[in-house]
């Protein structure tokens, strides 16, 4: 599941409110979805947020719905809403390499759309399960970290690609793999704790 915050929470007196757009996507997507709302739920309960929530289609639902994996009415809603919650997208049903219309369309569209730029991963050890790494468990244990991975740049939107001869006999295939400096200076500075904008620093090559 993941969770795109805004700058734009709403505070009151007594508690805050939160608008979330809730994208349950396609596969067990919508069976995590039911789980993390019932979550908000229980947190609403205890008087820690208020949260209003409305459903948004995304993926294969919404190629089946309307015909594209990102319907614009699903990006003007999490463009206006505090946070957006997003389950998964794809199954076999639109598992076909040769189709122009396919579910992960609209993870990368909603991502370039919220300007979503870095994956944040928590890697930990945990005691009771370090006998089951692949690993010697002298070299997993203790391990405490978050792996960033950069989302908005790379194979995924590098232009040009396609196919072509390029004076061969046969079809060659190519994507560009390019990053603007700014996407690896926010994914590399712009995450540290209590920073809204990126910190100085020096990215080596």
């Amino acid at each position: 599941m993941a969770v795109q915050t805004q700058r734009n929470a709403k505070q009151t007196a007594s508690t805050r409110s939160f608008s979330i757009a809730v994208l349950g996507g396609d596969g067990v997507g919508p069976e995590v979805m039911a789980e993390g709302l019932k979550l908000l739920a229980a947190l609403q309960a205890h008087g820690v947020a208020a949260f209003t929530t409305q459903p948004a289609l995304i993926g294969g639902a919404a190629i089946d719905a309307t015909g594209t994996a990102l319907p614009d009415e699903t990006v003007a809603l999490c463009l206006k809403s505090d946070a957006v919650l997003l389950g998964a997208v794809g199954g076999p049903k639109w598992d076909d390499p040769r189709a122009t219309v396919r579910p992960e369309q609209g993870l990368l569209g909603i991502r370039k759309r919220l300007g979503v730029f870095a994956n944040l991963r928590p890697v930990q050890a945990w005691e009771p399960l370090l006998d089951a790494a692949r690993s010697n468990e002298r070299i997993v244990q203790g391990t405490d970290m978050i792996v960033v991975r950069e989302l908005t740049g790379g194979l995924y939107f590098g232009q040009p690609r396609g196919r072509s001869h390029h004076g061969a006999p046969y079809p060659c295939g190519g994507y560009a793999c390019l990053y603007q400096r700014g996407d690896s200076t926010y994914t590399a500075c712009g995450l540290s704790p209590g920073s809204e904008t990126p910190q100085a620093c020096y990215l080596g090559g």
